[in-house]
Formats: C-alpha cells, sequence, structure tokens
C-alpha cells in the first residue's frame, strides 16, 4: 500500500548551492531494508534543463541505514566535492579556505 505520506528533503550550501531535492516516500509493502531511488530530470527547485531530483521509496519517511549510506555517498558527498572544486578554482578561495574544506570533508568520511 502506497501511503500520501512524504518527506521533503532540501539542503543547501553556505553559497546557496542546493543539492538535488529529494522526495522519501513511504510504502507499506517495502521491507525493511528495500530501497528503491529513482533520478527525474526537472523535478527541481530551478528550471534548467539538466536539473534533476530524486523519488524515493521506502518502508518508513525516517528512512533505513541503506538511505543513509545512499544520500551520504552518492548525493552529498558528491554534490560537495562539487563544491569544493568551485571554491578551488574560482580564484576567490586561499589556501587557508581550501585546507578548511579539506579538513571537514576528511572528517565527514
Amino acid at each position: 500500500m502506497l501511503r500520501c505520506l512524504c518527506l521533503y528533503l532540501s539542503l543547501f550550501f553556505a553559497n546557496g548551492h542546493a543539492i538535488p531535492p529529494i522526495f522519501l516516500i513511504a510504502v507499506d509493502s517495502l521491507n525493511e531494508n528495500q530501497v528503491i531511488y529513482e533520478k527525474f530530470p526537472l523535478l527541481s527547485h530551478s528550471l534548467g534543463v539538466n536539473d534533476y531530483g530524486y523519488l524515493v521509496f521506502a518502508k518508513s519517511r525516517a528512512g533505513t541505514e541503506k538511505f543513509f549510506k545512499w544520500l551520504f555517498l552518492e548525493v552529498i558527498f558528491v554534490e560537495l566535492d562539487a563544491q569544493i572544486e568551485v571554491v578551488r578554482y574560482s580564484g576567490s578561495s586561499t589556501s587557508q579556505q581550501e585546507e578548511c574544506v579539506s579538513a571537514d570533508v576528511t572528517l565527514l568520511m
């Protein structure tokens, strides 16, 4: 049974960049370890043609261990790496800023 319960997850970096939106939908028929991820074009905060978002189906809107591993490893860290590259190559960063960002990423991993 598909419940009409959805968790909307949106995370923003300090510079205003957002990760793709994630909609976590509870499906009673899934088992506790089952999580289904679907990437949808144009399901986004903005109207860019290359923008996308995710529909994620799990047993509960609270997520599962598998969901959170996917969220951090496949979404947040990938976006964080992209933001580090923007800071590193924008010419506006200092070596001290780069060291802080690298240290933060190392602590997270």
